[in-house]
């Protein structure tokens, strides 16, 4: 996931600070780091990047894959699945909001992550 990379990346900023921190305040700066884009590559390069990663496919992925989506939870995760397999594939990814509970802010939220293929 996209962000245990910056997460890394800003572990390893941190330790080259040459701080010595506890762990609790180690990852807080980890953290911090991740945020404000230590160690990330030029726009360019992290663009590349996401046509790499694998997206989500909301209309194959079981419960376990579909957890990994921000905002979805093992609630949202067994209700996508049980709408699927009633109601057959999902046209895009805006229409797992035809879910109950699952709404514009939390398709938002995963959209970027998720594909919806034929």
């Amino acid at each position: 996931m996209p962000g245990e990379i910056h997460k890394a990346r800003g572990m390893v900023a941190a330790e080259r600070l040459g701080f010595a921190l506890g762990p609790a305040l180690l990852a807080v700066v980890a953290l911090a780091g991740a945020l404000v884009g230590w160690g990330r590559d030029d726009p360019a390069s992290a663009s590349s990047r996401r046509v790499e990663e694998r997206l989500v496919d909301v209309n194959r992925a079981g419960e376990a894959e579909l957890r990994l989506l921000p905002g979805i939870g093992p609630a949202y995760a067994r209700r996508i699945v049980e709408d699927r397999e009633l109601n057959g594939p999902f046209a895009d990814v805006r229409a797992v909001e035809r879910i109950r509970g699952i709404g514009p802010r939390t398709v938002d939220g995963f959209e970027e992550y998720a594909e919806a293929p034929p």
